[in-house]
């Protein structure tokens, strides 16, 4: 694998996990539905979001490395 190949795919599993860590949930955060919800309620989405997408993430990650992709 080149470095610049390296490099991209580092990007890119950086990228996946600030848009589903950081930018996904504070999206969701802002949702209509959630806006008048009370903050237990909103906490509990959120935290939801966050974690599938943290989740997801480190499972593609996991059968990526196991196909030898990564």
């Amino acid at each position: 694998m080149s470095w610049i190949n390296a490099y991209v795919r580092g990007l890119l599993i950086v990228a996946y996990f600030v848009l589903a860590t950081v930018i996904v949930p504070n999206v969701v955060l802002q949702l209509d539905a959630l806006v008048g919800a009370s903050d237990a309620v909103r906490d509990v989405v959120v935290l939801a979001v966050w974690g599938a997408g943290l989740v997801v993430g480190l499972w593609v990650l996991r059968r990526l490395q196991a196909r030898g992709v990564i």
